[in-house]
């Protein structure tokens, strides 16, 4: 059977929509590609970053040697504003040097009563920072150290303050946070308060 005219004119070129369908999803498959590449890059970064962290530890001989490092060397590290380890007075590193002391219902306030707080300072975190004399941050990271441990005493915790806003919300993931906490309580807990 032979086609008219009138028959060709119904047929629809599909060609056409075919190859832009093919170009967006091929653009689709880029962004994917570019978000994996870019997740895998900031998760080798901040493993090495906690690994780095480790070594300092490592090289700690006194929790005072620990507790200085948290102060002035593991913001470079981490890529933050500050860092400090608050504890309660009871606390076993609570004479260690620039470990600021607080009572245990102001450090509850710190974490919102659940052990880790991510996002913009409360008032708590605020006068924390202000009594450390630390610029008031525009995000925060407060993780507590595990209290567990043989020999722990009191509550301790890490105190981490953002170059931004984004440094640190409560959608950022926590795991390498609570291994860093788990592994300054370890290497606190092994070491004398003094060199001496």
């Amino acid at each position: 059977m032979r086609m008219t005219d009138t028959d060709k004119n119904r047929i629809i070129d599909l060609n056409h929509a075919l190859t832009l369908k093919a170009q967006e999803d091929m653009r689709n498959v880029k962004r994917q590609h570019k978000m994996l590449v870019d997740n895998s890059v900031a998760n080798r970064d901040a493993i090495l970053r906690l690994y780095h962290a480790d070594l300092i530890l490592l090289a700690a001989h006194s929790q005072n040697d620990i507790t200085n490092a948290i102060a002035t060397i593991l913001p470079d590290i981490l890529d933050v504003a500050a860092a400090r380890l608050i504890s309660t007075p009871e606390s076993a590193c609570a004479n260690a040097s620039h470990v600021h002391v607080i009572p245990m219902d102001a450090f509850h306030e710190l974490t919102c009563m659940n052990g880790i707080f991510l996002g913009p300072a409360n008032p708590a975190q605020q006068a924390i920072c202000a009594a450390a004399n630390i610029t008031k941050p525009d995000s925060i990271a407060c993780v507590r150290l595990p209290d567990d441990l043989p020999g722990t005493n009191g509550a301790a915790l890490l105190m981490l303050t953002g170059k931004n806003k984004d440094s640190f919300t409560a959608s950022h993931g926590t795991e390498l946070l609570e291994q860093l906490v788990m592994k300054i309580a370890v290497a606190l807990a092994a070491r004398p308060v003094s060199d001496t």
